[in-house]
């Protein structure tokens, strides 16, 4: 009965924009009355949000906050942590203006005194306490004056970290126009409690804090008294007892060396106690690089293994004990000659290394070459090195376990942290770039612009404990100097200070006398603070390793410290695109990658990462300079894995390690003739001539697997030869099956789809790619329902042992990157795919030149739609299409031009069959602007509206303009970034 429902509206609507009323009208009746028979808008529509998968309220909350013209948050709990994830967005609101309401209270003493501080502090919010008892509200109400609405999140969830992250939460998400009566009695509601509501001052702040800390300091007796009743018993965690396991495994095959790859913070100490624990050895050595950590290092050993104290022995400058079972030394003491002679070559049966990476220096060689242990173990979070010395050979190369940054964020084994990309300061317009001279990097105003900054992202804890990473050495003692004098006590640290001054320096830092050591680069590594709350970085980024030991800096875990804070000040700096890199350990050398990184703002397990907006133009402006596929830095890369597998490294192994992606081997250009060589044979050919000797048709051969099938956009392809690669031949019923064993997608068309493309039917003899260049003969041929191998490519695979490595690696590396993409579906939502792909996907008759197909092409009933958004300058008039998004559901696009009403393509495009359904099946691939290449993002499937559908003119000449309508609508955060907002 609800099918036939009408609606109308008795007030008077002609004020508000008609578009907005009824995009919210068919949204409420979606989400209401039958969501088959209405469409919604995703912005307007009554909305359900949990923290579910990759979705969190936060999400939809910072959304909202992004594209508000005003908000008021009325909740009863805050904390600091949630506010410090806010700051880069409150940020650039008041930037443009925007101001806020902030309504809470002290119920429960929950809200931490620091909360209100920083409350304070945010110049864009005004804060007011509510003074009635039991207060519990939850509620967020943004302003969009720009369309006379108001959106409404409300429901259970607080202000903080794990309401609005982790907890299972149910929140609504309702809009309305400003005269509509659900966000109107919310608003109500807490206007009233606002006009009762006291002002936030600094005495009310003053007065809770005293209470406050009154009841802390009971509850912190009442949790030591219950703590000290319990054994504080240290077990291996999940990644230690792995770790272990493996150790176990290396020796009891035999070996006799192994290197640990573990992230800063993740229990390496812990971990070789323990393994020294179930090693059991007569005696142990443990070498270290700095003296710093020496003792610490010691005491954590002696918890692990117990014993007394004269079972542990300190080698270094001013201490040198030489008998005990479990000896500690420094390599600079150790290494010298007469310091060797203390002990016999065979003295030691357990031999660890920590820091490895500085292994290859001459006075870790003379240790080594001096010792015969039975087992030596290395540590590091950082193997890699920018000498030609080879670590993992070292270790035989024997990687027991590796973890990575990423890896133990997401496993809760750090501290979490927030990443937080600012514009560094600027002289009259003139950014801080690397020609910068030094008085204006210490200058008084740049001080002031870095203390405002820092102060306003604030940190964990009590009292601030921060590290500052810098460029030069005079740059940190003036800088420290400067941040002193403006009331910020600082010490400046370099190379040049014995390591007696560090410590010293070290200890004023954690008892809370100075807030700042500024440095160099003598703490990248070898230091343990585990107090430091905040990480400040002044400095170029030329090394994605150094940045991530910097922000790692302040990953340890520590009592009263929550998560650190990591401002990084962005200036004027060629290498800013390798921000995105570091972050994410995603070195695929894909430009798209790093821009979404950039776009998207990533979590890492409970870890964010925020930018302002200028620091992302300049953070884009630098990916879109950087040359990242140039063979100088692919080899680099090839190199460095060589080292670390201790051979010719294959794709596969560059795939499964999230470096060079398959694409990029793909679209590699000749060194003089500029043409696709397409296939990472022809990259070695480049990096380690005569390694594989291929024939001419055989590189062609790895050429079409390389740029067709590897991409692993369509597995069928990969899995028919994958499968003739050890069998005879495939018949339709088995390829049927295996299709359904895989969960692929299942069209007829895709059938000859596949036949025509390994058949290289597909391809033209004159079109670019070519037939020939993909070696003119077929790789699999079909025929009376079976599939075999080609007779040439079955020949060459069999006995030419080259082309079968490289073969067998192109579809290995295939089969991995197709876990990317959406199995049961043509297109996976938001991947990239170039023109040439689409099409193929299409299950088009031939491949079309890109010149050929524009912004739309149809074959049959199917029809790609391909936008970039953002025209360049030099476009043609003619072609000047102002395709633009009304809502995320619905777009205006324009026919290409010569075109009317009657048209054939624009017939196709606009009309219908007599069941209702579309004549074409349009999909929608849009790319931002011409800078990002040739991919385009998949958006959704299209519809065009028949009402919408007029003649117009573009450049002089005739062109039709519609609407489409995306079956599904885009994601809030890709709309706002596609639209510029």
């Amino acid at each position: 009965m609800h099918k036939e429902i009408k609606y109308s509206f008795d007030r008077d609507l002609a004020a508000h924009d008609p578009v907005v009323v009824e995009e919210l009208s068919e949204s409420l009746l979606n989400g209401y009355v039958d969501r088959d028979q209405f469409d919604y808008v995703n912005d307007y529509a009554p909305q359900l949000l949990t923290n579910r998968g990759d979705r969190h309220i936060f999400d939809d909350l910072q959304s909202e906050l992004r594209n508000c013209d005003g908000f008021t948050f009325s909740v009863a709990f805050i904390t600091e942590e949630l506010l410090t994830m806010l700051k880069t967005t409150l940020a650039d609101l008041a930037e443009r203006g925007v101001q806020g309401r902030v309504l809470t209270s002290n119920y429960l003493n929950f809200n931490h005194p620091k909360v209100f501080k920083d409350l304070q502090k945010i110049p864009n919010i005004e804060t007011r306490l509510v003074r009635a008892n039991g207060f519990h509200q939850k509620g967020y109400i943004f302003d969009h004056a720009d369309r006379d609405l108001q959106t409404v999140i409300i429901g259970s969830a607080n202000l903080t970290k794990n309401a609005l992250l982790t907890n299972y939460e149910w929140n609504l998400r309702i809009s309305s126009l400003e005269n509509g009566d659900i966000t109107h009695q919310v608003s109500q509601e807490i206007e009233s409690s606002w006009e009762q509501a006291t002002d936030l001052t600094d005495e009310w702040i003053a007065n809770y804090e005293q209470s406050y800390q009154e009841k802390a300091s009971i509850q912190y007796i009442i949790r030591q008294e219950k703590t000290s009743k319990v054994d504080q018993l240290i077990k291996p965690n999940a990644m230690q007892g792995e770790a272990l396991d493996q150790l176990q495994i290396l020796r009891q095959r035999g070996e006799h060396k192994g290197l640990v790859i573990s992230a800063t913070g993740t229990g390496k100490t812990y971990l070789g106690a323990f393994d020294v624990q179930q090693y059991r050895p007569k005696r142990f050595l443990y070498v270290i690089h700095r003296e710093q950590i020496l003792q610490k290092t010691k005491d954590s050993f002696q918890r692990i293994l117990g014993g007394d104290d004269r079972d542990y022995g300190i080698f270094t400058g001013n201490r040198k004990v030489t008998d005990a079972k479990y000896q500690f030394a420094t390599i600079q003491s150790l290494a010298k000659p007469d310091q060797l002679a203390n002990f016999a070559p065979d003295e030691f049966d357990y031999i660890l290394f920590d820091e490895a990476h500085h292994i290859g220096g001459e006075t870790y060689q003379r240790v080594i070459n001096y010792f015969h242990a039975d087992f030596m173990l290395g540590m590091t979070a950082t193997p890699e090195r920018s000498d030609e010395f080879n670590v993992f050979q070292q270790f035989d190369y024997n990687i027991a376990y590796e973890i990575r940054l990423q890896q133990a964020l997401e496993e809760d084994m750090l501290c979490p942290f927030h990443y937080i990309g600012v514009e560094d300061y600027e002289f009259d317009g003139d950014v801080i770039s690397d020609t910068a001279t030094l008085s204006r990097l210490v200058s008084p105003e740049r001080v002031k612009y870095i203390i405002k900054q820092t102060q306003y992202y604030g940190y964990s804890g009590n009292v601030l404990r921060g590290l500052i990473f810098c460029s030069r050495k005079d740059e940190a003692y003036d800088l420290a100097a400067e941040l002193t004098k403006q009331g910020f006590p600082a010490i400046g640290l370099t190379g040049s200070d014995s390591e007696t001054r560090r410590n010293e320096v070290v200890d004023q830092l954690e008892a809370g006398k100075i807030n700042y050591i500024v440095t160099v680069d003598i703490f990248n590594e070898g230091i343990d603070i585990p107090g430091v709350n905040q990480v400040v970085m002044l400095r170029n980024t030329k090394s994605s390793i150094v940045f991530v030991q910097q922000l790692g800096r302040g990953l340890r875990k520590a009592p009263n410290k929550d998560y650190v804070v990591v401002i990084d000040f962005i200036g004027n700096y060629r290498n800013n695109y390798l921000i995105p890199i570091a972050l994410t350990g995603d070195d695929s050398r894909m430009k798209d990658s790093a821009r979404q990184t950039i776009e998207l703002e990533p979590m890492i397990g409970v870890s964010t990462i925020n930018f302002t907006r200028v620091a992302k133009e300049r953070i884009y402006e630098s990916i879109q300079a950087a040359k990242l596929t140039g063979i100088r830095e692919l080899k680099q890369i090839y190199l460095q894995q060589k080292e670390r597998l201790n051979r010719i490294p294959l794709m596969y192994d560059f795939q499964r390690s999230h470096s060079i992606d398959e694409r990029v081997f793909a679209r590699m250009k000749g060194k003089k003739t500029g043409a696709p060589q397409g296939s990472y044979y022809a990259f070695l050919t480049r990096v380690e001539p005569g390694k594989f000797d291929l024939s001419g048709y055989e590189a062609a051969v790895l050429r079409f697997l390389t740029n067709e099938i590897c991409t692993g956009i369509r597995q069928h392809e990969l899995l028919v030869i994958d499968y003739l690669l050890t069998h005879d031949q495939l018949t339709d019923q088995e390829f049927t099956k295996i299709i359904t064993d895989h969960h692929l997608y299942l069209e007829d068309d895709t059938f000859a789809s596949v036949q025509r493309v390994l058949s290289l039917e597909y391809y033209g003899e004159k079109t670019h790619p070519s037939k020939y260049d993909y070696g003119e003969l077929p790789v699999v041929e079909y025929a009376d329902g079976v599939y075999r191998l080609g007779k040439d490519f079955k020949e060459n695979y069999r006995y030419h042992q080259d082309f079968q490595v490289l073969v067998q690696d192109a579809i290995k590396t295939g089969l991995l990157r197709a876990k990317r993409y959406d199995s049961t579906q043509v297109f996976t939502l938001y991947q990239r795919y170039t023109r040439s792909e689409i099409i193929r996907l299409m299950n088009f008759e031939k491949d079309i030149p890109k010149l050929n197909i524009g912004g739309y092409k149809i074959e049959g009933h199917r029809c790609p739609i391909f936008v970039t958004y953002e025209k360049p300058d030099d476009i043609s008039a003619t072609t000047d299409y102002n395709d633009e998004f009304y809502n995320n559901r619905e777009m205006s696009y324009f026919s290409k031009s010569n075109r009317t009403r009657q048209s054939k393509d624009v017939q196709a495009m606009t009309g219908y069959d007599e069941n209702g359904e579309p004549l074409l099946e349009m999909k929608l691939f849009l790319k931002q602007s011409a800078d990002e290449g040739d991919d385009f993002m998949f958006l959704s499937r299209v519809r065009t509206i028949p009402q919408s559908v007029s003649e117009t003119t573009q450049g002089g000449k005739p062109v039709v303009k519609f609407i489409l309508k995306l079956d599904s609508p885009v994601e809030n955060r890709r709309y706002h970034r596609i639209i510029g907002k």
